[in-house]
């Protein structure tokens, strides 16, 4: 939805600039899932957040190899190169953003994305879920069932 580009945007401002850009980006963020979700979860929305985690040491291995790949280097930009020397701070927003914008009805997942494969199986595993915890929490039934 484009609030982690206020974060991109932040880090390279003064600290009471930044910190006033990702609590708006955060701000945002929370006004967008109230908006999904009818105000309060009762309309029977199920909203799934997930953040895919991958160490500092994947996401180089990654980097290089698409550097290296004639139909994906397009896709690894001078930005990108960047942005890796502010790792920490990045990590440190979106543990902000996780905390801050985290609820009971809509928690953030946060999935070990080291292996693609698991990765991937465990988003479909974790949409699964909650869509059954939604149809429980909403009273609604699964397909099938009478």
């Amino acid at each position: 939805m484009g609030h982690l580009d206020d974060l991109d945007l932040s880090l390279d401002l003064p600290k009471k600039e930044a910190e006033k850009r990702l609590k708006a980006a955060q701000e945002r963020m929370q006004a967008v899932r109230l908006e999904l979700a009818g105000l309060d979860g009762d309309e029977g929305t199920v909203l799934v957040k997930m953040w895919l985690h991958i160490s500092d040491e994947e996401q180089l291995k990654r980097f290089e190899a698409r550097e290296k790949d004639p139909l994906k280097a397009y896709k690894l930009t001078a930005d990108d190169w960047r942005n890796r020397g502010k790792r920490d701070a990045y990590c440190a927003a979106i543990e902000e953003m996780v905390e801050r914008t985290s609820s009971e009805w809509a928690p953030w997942h946060l999935i070990e994305g080291e292996s693609k494969r698991f990765a991937r199986v465990t988003v479909v595993e974790t949409v699964v879920a909650a869509a059954e915890e939604g149809l429980k929490r909403h009273g609604r039934r699964r397909v099938g069932e009478i």
